[in-house]
């Protein structure tokens, strides 16, 4: 992940709240931005960027079989 240039030329911090889901094929797909960095669009997409570039996952089984799973959570851009 690469904290945005412009981020942080401005000393703009936060968390971006993603929801996503992880396929039955283990990829991740559907990222969305539930709230995002405020002033920070920037930051945003890369959050979204890094996601949608994961390695693929192990999907989750129901009765031994793959199921879509769906997950939420947040990346934190700090400067310190």
């Amino acid at each position: 992940m690469h904290y945005p240039q412009e981020a942080a030329d401005l000393g703009i911090d936060g968390k971006c709240y993603l929801s996503f889901t992880v396929n039955t094929d283990g990829s991740v797909g559907d990222v969305k931005v539930l709230r995002g960095v405020p002033n920070c669009p920037e930051c945003d997409k890369e959050a979204v960027r890094f996601m949608k570039n994961l390695p693929v996952w192990t999907p989750a089984t129901v009765a031994g079989k793959p199921v879509n799973t769906y997950f939420n959570l947040y990346f934190e851009f700090n400067l310190y």
